[in-house]
C-alpha cells in the first residue's frame, strides 16, 4: 500500500522535480462589464479537499501583495493529480488532470498575470492505489506547512475522515473508522481524539446517527464564479443557453420557476425556436441539504420532471444542475 504522508513529506523534502506549464488549462475565460478579460477556476477541474472551496479574501491580499512587492518566491508549484479513468465519489466526477494542492495559489498566479507556473504531477492510480482517501491524507499533509497557502482546517481533516467512511461503506463494512484508519489520522494529526472522532461518525450524511453537519456551503462570491464559469462553457454559455445565477433548492417550485420565464421574456425573442435556459439549484444550509438527502432522487425526479414538462409546453430547452451538497 502506497503511504501518502511520506509522499507528501518526500515533495516537501524536495525529492521530486517540477515542471512549469500552463494554468489555462484549469480555468476558463471570461469578459467582465467593462469588456476586460479575466479567469475563473473550473470547478470540474479541481480537487477540493479544503472545507472552503477558495478564500477570496485571501487570494485579493496575497496578488495586492505580490503586486506591490513584484516576489512571486512565496507561490509554491501546484500539485496535479491525474485521473486516468473516470471515478466519480459523491456525485463529483474526477478525470484527466486536476488541481490537487495549490488552488489559491492557482488563482492568485492568474490573477497576476502569471500563466506558466511549476507544478508536481502525480497519477490517481500509481501514487495513491486508486483511492481519494490517500489523496486527501497527502493534500492535508502538503498544506501543514504553507508559505503562500492557507493551512488546514479542522474542517479540512474531517473531509479527509468522511472519505475514509465512504470508502468503508463502498466496501459493505461499516462507516466508522477502523483503529487501523484512526491510528493513521491521529500520527497524522495529533489534536485529534477518538470522541472528535465519534462526533464526526455520528455526523456522517448518510450513516451517521446525527447526520446535520457537513453541509457545502457557497458564498456569494463563489456562487458568481459558478455562474460565470457555466457562461464560459462552450456547452451552455456558448451554445446559446441563458444560464441563470444558482438558486437554492426551496426556491426550485415558486420563484425558481418564474425567474425561467421571466429572464427568457428579456433574452429571445418571442416566436425564437432556440431558447435554452440552464437552471442551478444548492443547497443553503442543513436543513436543505437534510431535506434533500431524505427525499433524494424522489426530490430531483420531480424537479426535473417539473421543468422539463414546462420546457415542452413552453418551447424553452431547460437543462438542471445541482451543485454539490456535502463537503
Amino acid at each position: 500500500m502506497k503511504d501518502p504522508i511520506k509522499l507528501a513529506n518526500d515533495v516537501k523534502a524536495g525529492k521530486f522535480k517540477s515542471v512549469k506549464k500552463s494554468i489555462l488549462p484549469f480555468f476558463t475565460k471570461s469578459i467582465d462589464e467593462d469588456g476586460n478579460p479575466y479567469f475563473i477556476g473550473d470547478p470540474e477541474k479541481r480537487i477540493q479537499v479544503r472545507e472552503e472551496t477558495l478564500d477570496f479574501g485571501f487570494c485579493e491580499n496575497a496578488v495586492a501583495k505580490i503586486k506591490g512587492t513584484k516576489d512571486t518566491s512565496g507561490l509554491e508549484p501546484l500539485t496535479i493529480i491525474n485521473f486516468r479513468e473516470k471515478s466519480i465519489h459523491n456525485e463529483k466526477v474526477f478525470h484527466g488532470k486536476m488541481i490537487g494542492n495549490g488552488n489559491h495559489t492557482a488563482q492568485i498566479a492568474v490573477d497576476c498575470n502569471i500563466m506558466d507556473v511549476d507544478q508536481y504531477h502525480f497519477d490517481f492510480d500509481d501514487h495513491f492505489d486508486g483511492k481519494l482517501s490517500n489523496v486527501y491524507a497527502f493534500l492535508n499533509q502538503l498544506n501543514k506547512v504553507f508559505v503562500e497557502r492557507r493551512g488546514v482546517t479542522r474542517g479540512d481533516v474531517a473531509k479527509q475522515a468522511y472519505q475514509l467512511m465512504n470508502e468503508n461503506v463502498s466496501e459493505g463494512k461499516e462507516h466508522k473508522l477502523t483503529d487501523e484508519q484512526y491510528t493513521s489520522i491521529k500520527e497524522q494529526f495529533p489534536e485529534i481524539d477518538k470522541q472528535l472522532v465519534g462526533l464526526w461518525e455520528s455526523h456522517h450524511p448518510t450513516h451517521g446517527s446525527r447526520a446535520t453537519s457537513n453541509v457545502k456551503k457557497y458564498s456569494k462570491k463563489e456562487i458568481d464564479a459558478i455562474q460565470a464559469t457555466y457562461e464560459a462553457d462552450a456547452d451552455y454559455g456558448g451554445n446559446g443557453f441563458l444560464v441563470l445565477r444558482p438558486r437554492t433548492m426551496k426556491s426550485w417550485d415558486h420563484t425558481g420557476v418564474a425567474e425561467v420565464f421571466r429572464k427568457v421574456r428579456t433574452r429571445f425573442p418571442k416566436d425564437s425556436k432556440d431558447k435554452k435556459v440552464l437552471v442551478i439549484f444548492y443547497c443553503s444550509g442543513t436543513e436543505e441539504r437534510e431535506w434533500f438527502l431524505r427525499d433524494n432522487m424522489k426530490l430531483k425526479d420531480r424537479i426535473l420532471k417539473e421543468y422539463r414538462e414546462n420546457g415542452e409546453y413552453y418551447d424553452i430547452e431547460i437543462e438542471v444542475k445541482f451543485l454539490q451538497h456535502t463537503q
